[in-house]
């Protein structure tokens, strides 16, 4: 989706009912204007996830932001911590604010998944994405390892397949389950994601009909 006509369309939407206020004392109409603040927001992933009180700021304006509010991600980092990567994705998908992803360089692990969850994402040039298992240590008795292991991987797989399908395919996600790193590249990228739009709009148009 081209995020210059999407936001022109919503702020539009908005100046048909707002207009200066006026009284004609002859035929007694009145028009009232309602002022919108609209904000946006640019936030910089170019660290990797590690302490979660530095988006403790970010996680609180996707919570109060506004239907008119657009949150701009610019990602250029490694990945890191899954559960704030968890939380910042359910952040944005709660807000009533636009968020836009930005690939902006290498963009792997954890935030190639952030960056998948914008609800408009902007590809530039000479970026990479890369999508791989989790990383981790466990602790305890054998059958508590176990247990946390599998537990683990089919929480980890879940969470791509809910916010990377059909991005990744099912072949994708296995390869990843078993190991394999996979690397997708800015041309691949907007590929996909066209692809995905015109399926989008298809399923639009045969809804109207």
């Amino acid at each position: 989706m081209d995020l210059t006509n999407h936001l022109m369309r919503k702020r539009s939407m908005k100046n048909k009912i707002l207009d200066d206020a006026s009284f004609d004392l002859n035929d007694g109409k009145i028009m009232y204007k309602t002022p919108v603040s609209i904000t946006d927001i640019h936030v910089y992933l170019v660290e990797p996830l590690e302490d979660p009180l530095v988006y403790v700021d970010v996680l609180n304006e996707l919570h109060n932001a506004g239907p008119d509010d657009v949150f701009h991600f610019h990602i250029n980092n490694p990945g890191g911590d899954v559960m704030i990567g968890i939380q910042l994705i359910n952040a944005m998908k709660n807000s009533k604010a636009t968020t836009v992803t930005y690939l902006e360089s290498f963009v792997a692990s954890m935030s190639a998944i952030i960056f998948m969850c914008g609800d408009i994402k902007v590809v530039n040039d000479d970026g990479l994405l890369m999508f791989h298992n989790f990383s981790g240590a466990i602790f305890g008795k054998g059958h508590e390892q176990r247990s946390q292991l599998l537990a683990t991987t089919d929480w980890f797989l879940d969470m791509i397949r809910n916010n990377c399908m059909p991005f990744l395919t099912e072949n994708e996600i296995t390869r990843i389950e078993r190991g394999e790193d996979l690397y997708i590249n800015s041309k691949e990228t907007r590929t996909r994601l066209d692809q995905l739009e015109l399926v989008k709009q298809a399923k639009q148009k045969h809804g109207d009909q």
